[in-house]
């Protein structure tokens, strides 16, 4: 900005001119900021005739002269006085030229930048000013009107002015892309311009107002109710509210399709203020603006419906994959407690850890899309940093070992706290990573480490990293890699198999806690992982207590199992394999039990024999599981109700909850184990 011109002193400028008045500070400087402030010399042109002229000036400081080819039309030497407005509204060619008559400086606006511009209440406000200036100089005619009762030469003078300025601004309102209307204090139309005439499909415009809804075709801005008299934009400013950039939808028959308008409407004032009897409208046709507008609400309604699409369809393909594996993995584990031989055990080993290496992608895969779906929610539990990475640690040392890795972790003080976070998510994190850095190290070490980057009297900011001696990467791939099924190596001969999407989920489950992922590697020297975790404290840090770890169910194992805790046992499940799998597994318990086929089988046999437990498949024909424990649960007149346990291959986050409202006592996710049934049995209340 000019030294001699600061923002404040080009402000009371502006609001010392009657069409910058009514703006605020604000809206002023918005609009500067597109400005900028012109020096031009004695004679210097700075609008020449028959030109394209995309600028408004406002004169600042000296004098200006304008001419008509060589004639003198008149000088401008006050402050704030505008030039060059015509030929912007119109978008026409200029019909005069701007000379400086003596040194000046001008306030330039582009006003085709403030049209490009994404600031809508900026357009909106130069919108208006568009308006008053039209208002004005129609205002100018009218006021040329009165006084005519003047001396006969001086009468003639004036009637030749007043036809002049007329046939300027008709020729002005003529050529606008705007529509521009003006209409008189009891509701008649002075003046359409042609603009609006085509606008409306060139139908008969009424000269009352109150023709103009039933006529023309005006609907409210939901393109769908139509417009009474007063929801006019000129009987708005009757009123004395403010019309600026109200929207129109026109349609009549006339017209082979809707347009939609914006609308600006003004009083008509003399030059001193004072208020005349009529307003002027202008209309701008925002029609592919609000197509776009509705294009994309269509976009955003087709990606939501697709995601929900993605996401049901991913559902089902877990209930589709999960089901055969859980009779796959299960059937294992009967398997492996019969007499085999070596060799049949090698080849069971086989058949189980390929299940699970699928059961794992399988997971990875949903639990990636629970993620891009936003249905992932953070959890608070209790629990010790160290105790949740030594055991992830513990359970790879066989990996390691086999692949004569040394696997190790220095791990500071404070882990040790009792500390509050989501448990889960941070083992979802070291395993990825662990399993990573075992995967791709063929000889050397891996290292955890976890010290403390910032700390105070209620949270700790830890340091995680997971560094390795294996093949390490580019710099031009690690980027690439956090992305989602994106591998450092992506041919199809690649050596180490996986589905890419371990480290694109640690990433976002670090982003999610707060923290970020950085990634060091040198190719064929290794790489470091490294997070930040933010943990709160717990009050009972000072005197707390190990917790002593939770006995091995294993030893529970056995068919005197039922004499210790009898329960008669309903078991709804419609695949078969799982109802012998199901059946097979409670025997090894020494459990008998009834089978129901599907939803509405369980519910008749809840209501002619006493259960004490479900067991209740959720995705089931005729009668969900749970439609199906509702009806269970809501039977009054039950003598006593069982509990009911889910069995579930929907993962989904939120669907443990979902059985939990539905008044199920717990949830086990296919496929599932004997242990974790046990552990579940156990919690259940002994049976009268």
């Amino acid at each position: 900005m000019d030294k001699d011109y600061s923002p404040e002193k080009i402000i009371s400028i502006l609001k010392s001119a009657r069409l910058f008045n009514q703006f605020d500070e604000v809206q002023l400087t918005q609009l500067m900021a597109f400005a900028t402030i012109e020096h031009f010399q004695n004679d210097a042109k700075i609008i020449r005739e028959k030109r394209i002229n995309k600028d408004i000036y406002i004169l600042l400081k000296g004098s200006l002269v304008i001419y008509v080819g060589d004639e003198l039309i008149s000088k401008l030497r006050r402050k704030g006085d505008i030039i060059g407005e015509v030929s912007v509204i119109t978008r026409s060619l200029t019909t005069a030229s701007v000379v400086a008559a003596t040194p000046s400086v001008l306030y330039k606006i582009p006003s085709h930048k403030i049209y490009e511009s994404d600031q809508e209440e900026l357009r909106s406000q130069w919108f208006k000013i568009f308006s008053d200036i039209l208002a004005q100089k129609l205002s100018m005619t009218t006021q040329k009107v009165v006084g005519f009762h003047e001396a006969s030469a001086k009468l003639d003078k004036k009637k030749k002015e007043l036809i002049r300025k007329t046939l300027i601004l008709q020729s002005v309102l003529g050529s606008m892309d705007d529509a521009v209307v003006v209409t008189d204090g009891s509701g008649g139309v002075l003046h359409t311009n042609q603009a609006f005439i085509r606008m409306v499909g060139g139908a008969k415009v009424p000269s009352r107002i109150e023709n103009w809804p039933e006529k023309i075709g005006f609907y409210k801005s939901d393109g769908k109710t139509a417009c009474k008299v007063r929801d006019l934009p000129m009987t708005g400013a009757e009123n004395g509210s403010p019309v600026t950039a109200e929207e129109f939808y026109i349609k009549n028959e006339s017209m082979e399709t809707g347009i939609w308008l914006q609308a600006t409407a003004s009083l008509l004032k003399t030059g001193d203020g004072n208020q005349l009897e009529g307003w002027v409208v202008v209309f701008r046709n925002i029609t592919k603006k609000k197509l776009e507008e509705k294009a994309l609400i269509r976009a955003k309604e087709d990606a939501e419906a697709a995601a929900r699409a993605k996401s049901d369809f991913l559902a089902v393909m877990s209930h589709e994959l999960r089901t055969p594996l859980n009779a796959i993995l299960g059937m294992s584990d009967l398997l492996a407690s019969t007499g085999l031989s070596s060799e049949q055990t090698r080849y069971l080993d086989t058949i189980s850890n390929g299940g699970r290496v699928l059961l794992t992608k399988i997971k990875n895969i949903l639990y990636y899309n629970a993620l891009e779906s936003g249905d992932v929610r953070m959890k608070k539990q209790i629990f010790s940093l160290k105790d949740t990475i030594d055991h992830v640690i513990e359970l790879r040392q066989p990996a390691a070992r086999e692949k004569n890795l040394t696997l190790n972790a220095d791990i500071c003080r404070a882990a040790q706290l009792t500390l509050s976070g989501d448990k889960e998510k941070i083992t979802g994190i070291m395993e990825n990573l662990l399993d990573n850095a075992v995967r791709y190290t063929q000889k050397g070490e891996i290292r955890v480490s976890v010290d403390i980057a910032e700390q105070n009297n209620a949270s700790v900011k830890f340091r995680i990293a997971v560094k390795d001696t294996g093949i390490g990467m580019r710099k031009e791939i690690i980027n690439n890699l956090i992305q989602p099924f994106s591998q450092a190596d992506g041919s199809l001969s690649r050596k180490f198999e996986g589905t890419g999407l371990g480290l694109s989920i640690t990433k976002k489950l670090v982003e999610m806690m707060g923290g970020g992922l950085a990634v060091e590697s040198i190719p064929g020297k290794g790489s470091c992982f490294e997070f930040t975790l933010i943990l709160s404290k717990m009050e009972n840090n000072g005197g707390q207590k190990k917790t002593e770890a939770k006995s091995s169910t294993r030893s529970l194992i056995n068919k005197e199992y039922a004499d210790r805790r009898p329960l008669r046992i309903l078991v709804a499940e419609d695949n078969k394999v799982n109802q012998l799998l199901i059946k097979k597994v409670l025997a090894n318990l020494g459990y008998q039990i009834d089978i129901a086929r599907n939803g509405v089988e369980a519910v008749e046999a809840c209501k002619n024999h006493l259960y004490d437990l479900v067991l209740m498949d959720i995705q089931m024909p005729e009668l969900d599981g749970l439609s199906a424990s509702k009806l269970i649960l809501g039977d009054d007149t039950a003598k006593s109700y069982p509990d009911i346990i889910a069995m579930t291959a929907n993962t989904s986050e939120g669907i443990r909850e979902t059985c939990l409202s539905a008044g199920m006592f717990d949830y086990i996710s296919k496929p599932f184990d004997v242990n974790t049934l046990i552990t579940v049995l156990e919690r259940l209340q002994q049976p009268s």
